[in-house]
């Protein structure tokens, strides 16, 4: 059995592979800014308030604490504003805030 960590998983994609990894007998953890009422009703561990466009990875770790990762599935959400700027700036956001999610995974795994 592994330990999953799903971010934007309110809904959606997200949401969905929450779902099927706890059927599969696998544990999810789902990050998202706000759980729904779905997500609740998994009965799987939620980390509400946590947006991955924001600088949120020592939030997360402080949370997390000594719990091991041994997936990441970083889910991407949907573009806020369809203009040339959002754009640039959702894929600014969601490379960086891979990058360290990545990076602060490798540096707990050492």
């Amino acid at each position: 059995m592994a330990t999953y960590l799903v971010t934007v998983a309110n809904r959606g994609i997200g949401y969905e592979y929450c779902r099927q990894l706890q059927a599969w007998g696998d544990k999810a953890i789902a990050v998202c800014p706000e759980a729904s009422k779905e997500l609740k009703a998994l009965g799987i561990r939620v980390e509400e308030n946590i947006d991955i466009a924001d600088d949120f990875v020592a939030s997360l770790h402080e949370r997390l604490g000594a719990t091991q990762i041994e997936v990441l599935i970083n889910n991407a959400a949907m573009f806020a504003k369809r203009t040339a700027e959002g754009i640039t700036k959702r894929i600014t956001q969601d490379n960086i805030s891979t990058l360290t999610v990545f990076e602060n995974s490798l540096k707990s795994m050492l």
